[in-house]
């Protein structure tokens, strides 16, 4: 019988724009992009969001 294990989870820098402006800088950890949005999502709602990670941005494509 074959595994899936789960993949690991990232970290992913996260900020939040209030009228244009810088609001919350924080973390969250998700095991994609997709992932950690809708834990912003469900936990700030739905906004101005930037949402990265630093390995995958160094990562050449």
């Amino acid at each position: 019988m074959s595994q899936n294990p789960e993949p690991p989870l990232l970290e992913y820098q996260v900020v939040i724009f209030a009228d244009g402006d810088f609001g919350p800088q924080f973390t969250v950890m998700a095991s994609s992009l997709k992932e950690a949005r809708a834990l912003v999502i469900e936990q700030h709602g739905d906004g101005e969001i930037s949402i990265w990670n630093e390995e995958e941005a160094r990562r050449i494509r």
